[in-house]
């Protein structure tokens, strides 16, 4: 399904990691907030965990955004959820934790556009295409979603699973010369 080209009116508002600036990022609080002020969609980081898991958190380390340590694959996804991923911004949201994916489609409209980035650089390509697109199968939110990345073994992986998933291939010139030459873009075929 995906979206078809003109489909979407442009430019789009997307709150990067929710409303972070009013609320902690990549939480549910900021999601909802960046709903609430009109954006027309925000943009989410999704890791795995020790135990294969999702979770919802940018950064490699539990150090920056949550009262935990250490690296986010170092930790099961129950460990995570119990973290305090709130009051390093405020102490009003102390006790908001990192949430699922399914968190996330679960508290938002179904037709709101949610961009998944899929934060993986070797270990777990598939394991990541195939949970995300389990969510994305689960909650069926075919024309409101589509998942990036920057490494697009994982997209090719994503097109291959499920191939309805409008996918998006991102990068910067500060990659490698293979992801910024968009050498495989022929493999992901972005949306």
């Amino acid at each position: 399904m995906g979206f078809p080209p003109g489909s979407l009116n442009l430019p789009l508002v997307i709150a990067h990691r929710g409303d972070n600036t009013n609320a902690p990022e990549n939480t549910i609080s900021a999601f909802r907030k960046a709903l609430d002020f009109s954006a027309d969609g925000i943009e989410l980081d999704v890791k795995l965990t020790k135990d294969r898991k999702l979770v919802v958190i940018h950064d490699r380390s539990l150090d920056r955004t949550t009262n935990g340590a250490g690296l986010v694959n170092h930790h099961t996804q129950e460990e995570i959820l119990r973290l305090d991923a709130g009051s390093w911004l405020t102490p009003e949201f102390a006790g908001e934790n990192p949430p699922t994916l399914d968190d996330v489609f679960e508290a938002l409209p179904s037709d709101f556009l949610i961009n998944v980035e899929m934060k993986v650089i070797m270990n777990g390509t598939n394991t990541i295409a195939h949970q995300v697109a389990d969510v994305v199968r689960r909650h069926a939110r075919w024309t409101s979603t589509f998942v990036s990345s920057f490494n697009p073994i994982s997209l090719w992986a994503l097109r291959k699973i499920e191939p309805e998933i409008a996918r998006g291939y991102i990068w910067s010139k500060r990659h490698p010369f293979p992801i910024r030459s968009r050498i495989f873009s022929p493999l992901v075929k972005a949306n």
